[in-house]
C-alpha cells in the first residue's frame, strides 16, 4: 500500500528495515554468526536450478537463528548447543517446512505483528518488517532446498540415524549439575 501511495516513504521504510535486519543478525552470538557463514558457504556451492530455488541470505540467517532458539527453548543448555546440534535442528526444521513458523517481535509490537496475519506455511517473519514472510520472499520454490540441505548434512556426517543425542547429552549434564548441587 505505502509503495503505491507514497513511493519516497516506501524507499525510506525499506532502508530502515534493512538496517534493522542487519542489526538483528549482528547482535547474535559469534557461534551463530559462524553457523550462518557456514550455511551460506554451502548454499553458494550448490548448483541451483535457477534463482527461484536458491534460498536468500536473510532466509538462511533467520533459519539458523531460529534453530538455535528452538534448541534453547526445548531445554538444551547453551553449553551443549554445538554446530552439529544446530545443523541437526535446522535439517529437521527444513524437512518439516509445512510446520515451520519462526517469528520475532524485536522491532515491532505484538499488535503490529497481528495486523499482518500469515496463514500460509512455511512462515519466517522478518524481524524488521512484520508484513514480510521471508519463507516466501527469500525462496520462491522450496522443491530443491530441503533435499540439497539434507544431502549436505548427511555428507558431512551431522545427520545420522543415531537417536536423539542432544537430549542424551542434556540429560547427562542435568545429572552432573544435580550431583554438584547435592555436594554443596
Amino acid at each position: 500500500m505505502i509503495r503505491e501511495q507514497r513511493p519516497q516513504d516506501y524507499l525510506w521504510y525499506l532502508w530502515a528495515a534493512c538496517e534493522k535486519e542487519s542489526d538483528f543478525i549482528r547482535k547474535q552470538p559469534i557461534k551463530i554468526k559462524d553457523m550462518i557463514r557456514m550455511v551460506k558457504h554451502w548454499r553458494n556451492g550448490v548448483l541451483w536450478k535457477d534463482q527461484f530455488h536458491r534460498p536468500s541470505s536473510l532466509l538462511l540467517s533467520l533459519m539458523v537463528i531460529g534453530a538455535h532458539e528452538d534448541l534453547i527453548k526445548s531445554g538444551v543448555s547453551n553449553l551443549l548447543v554445538t554446530p552439529e546440534s544446530i545443523l541437526q535442528k535446522l535439517t529437521d526444521i527444513i524437512q518439516r517446512k509445512h510446520e515451520l513458523r519462526l517469528e520475532w517481535s524485536t522491532y515491532y509490537s505484538e499488535t503490529t505483528r497481528h495486523s499482518f496475519p500469515m496463514k500460509t506455511s512455511p512462515v519466517v517473519r522478518n524481524p524488521a518488517n512484520p508484513a514480510d514472510n521471508v519463507a516466501e520472499t527469500g525462496l520462491q520454490n522450496w522443491t530443491q532446498f530441503p533435499g540439497e540441505f539434507t544431502r549436505w548434512t548427511h555428507f558431512i556426517g551431522v545427520v545420522k540415524s543415531r537417536g536423539n543425542t542432544i537430549m542424551a547429552k542434556q540429560e547427562k549434564l542435568n545429572k552432573i549439575v544435580s550431583r554438584l548441587s547435592n555436594d554443596h
